[in-house]
């Protein structure tokens, strides 16, 4: 039997309120008891609650997790007094047990809906937020940046020609102030973006899901899984209009409850690295990055979106160049954030394993040279922006933008080399190219009404 140190059981008060008053406290959320023990010189802090459950352990190897995990049962049965009410909490609860050394506190999703949730019950859960925050500039985020990436003029004008089909099919954004609508227009800015990355994020987008961690809560409209594996990046879209305050507040509590997610659901697959979430209003976009580490978030201040009322066409492209731009200076550094996770976790292995691993050396360069495209495509939109804001003669201006749309192309196939040499990359193979290698097996087909395959044995080889 291990040696377990009695347990040092101690009552919290109901941790469902908000503060103040003596609102009657919600029995699912109601914290009843902890207790910290010791099993074989690890330390495990149990509560029994729907809320917050941590346990760390030094030993680094998770091969006798199972072990621990029902040593931890034989601790939380003395809090409980009973084995089947132990069983209940372990399997609803998603109790687990964690290596000390990864140094995260698993926390329970809150027992309410996204949209329910308000800002002072989520806050608690994080570092330095004041729940009591009356707006979002004194609720306690870190202040951080969104970095342009210069887009490339050919991957912008794919932007450009796919907004004019969708303006000429729905009307233009200052139509239609709903968030429908403003899907509609962001996927097209979005998605000759995301196909730089050849395969490497999948959109998991909401109209396509059930959910998942999120279950009972609610759901992003979009989240990016990167490698298969990774959720790197979120976006949420709120017709928000002129709301200031306690409103946004709670708009932003669904986000950070959303970040802990999918940082729960990245931990989950043994990884651990920054969550990127894009706050879309109507007229705004805004960067809230969360560190599971420490629990802390970062909201940038806002940058420019698609506009609410009619402008001008020049006013509109220089609206839509702006957000491809931050889009892609988001995607990139959540793209480098999934590499390193592999790169971490190939590390790892190698030192448990103690050989040498192939994909090591791969995730490595892969990441170095995704690093080197974020430097030159922040250089290509700083070169840019400095060359249309500074008193330039007209040679001197156009020196300058050529030098920016090639400094961004070369971000863009530096990144197509990056990608190249990730082990893990998901290549799908294309209709097109698929059909312009046997188009005459096709047409024929076509002419013929037959079967292609009964055309063109080499097609049924190629399948």
């Amino acid at each position: 039997m291990p040696n377990m140190e009695s347990p040092v059981k101690r009552e919290r008060d109901d941790e469902g309120s908000t503060g103040g008053g003596h609102a009657e406290p919600s029995p699912k959320r109601q914290c009843t008891k902890a207790t910290e023990v010791t099993i074989e010189d690890d330390i495990y802090i149990l509560e029994y609650s729907s809320e917050l459950r941590e346990s760390r352990s030094d030993d680094p190897n998770e091969d006798d997790l199972q072990t621990k995990f029902d040593q931890c049962k034989v601790a939380l049965n003395q809090i409980t007094k009973n084995e089947e009410e132990t069983q209940t909490v372990l399997e609803y609860a998603q109790f687990r047990v964690l290596p000390a050394k990864r140094r995260i506190q698993l926390q329970d999703k809150l027992d309410v809906a996204f949209s329910q949730a308000n800002f002072a019950e989520v806050a608690r859960f994080f570092t330095d937020l004041v729940p009591h925050a009356s707006d979002i500039n004194r609720a306690g985020f870190k202040p951080c940046s969104i970095h342009p990436m210069r887009v490339p003029d050919s991957i912008f004008h794919e932007i450009l020609r796919r907004m004019d089909s969708k303006f000429s099919q729905f009307g233009m954004p200052w139509d239609h102030q709903n968030e429908t609508m403003q899907n509609y227009c962001l996927f097209e800015i979005f998605s000759p973006i995301l196909d730089v990355f050849d395969g490497v994020f999948m959109d998991k987008a909401e109209v396509l899901m059930d959910s998942e961690v999120t279950k009972k809560r609610g759901r992003v409209e979009h989240r990016w899984v990167a490698f298969d594996s990774i959720c790197a990046k979120y976006q949420e879209l709120k017709c928000l209009g002129a709301v200031r305050g306690e409103q946004m507040l709670k708009m932003m509590a669904q986000m950070m409850l959303e970040a802990d997610a999918r940082a729960t659901q990245n931990e989950n697959l043994g990884f651990c690295i920054p969550v990127i979430g894009m706050f879309m209003a109507l007229d705004s976009m805004q960067a809230l990055i969360y560190h599971p580490h420490t629990r802390t978030f970062f909201l940038s201040d806002p940058v420019p979106a698609l506009p609410t009322i009619k402008t001008d066409m020049r006013a509109l492209i220089i609206r839509i160049r702006q957000l491809a731009d931050h889009i892609f200076g988001l995607l990139v550094p959540a793209y480098i954030n999934s590499l390193d996770a592999f790169l971490a976790r190939s590390e790892r292995l190698a030192k448990k394993e103690n050989t040498t691993r192939e994909s090591t050396a791969h995730w490595r360069q892969a990441s170095t040279l995704a690093k080197e495209a974020l430097k030159l495509g922040r250089e290509a939109a700083s070169t840019f922006h400095h060359g249309v804001t500074t008193h330039y003669n007209e040679g001197e201006l156009t020196e300058r933008i050529r030098r920016a749309r090639e400094i961004s192309e070369e971000a863009v196939q530096l990144l197509h080399d990056s990608i190249a040499k990730s082990p893990k990359r998901l290549v799908n193979e294309s209709l097109r190219k698929y059909y312009m290698d046997h188009e005459k097996s096709f047409l024929e087909a076509e002419v013929l009404g037959l079967d292609p395959y009964r055309i063109s044995p080499v097609m049924d080889s190629d399948m």
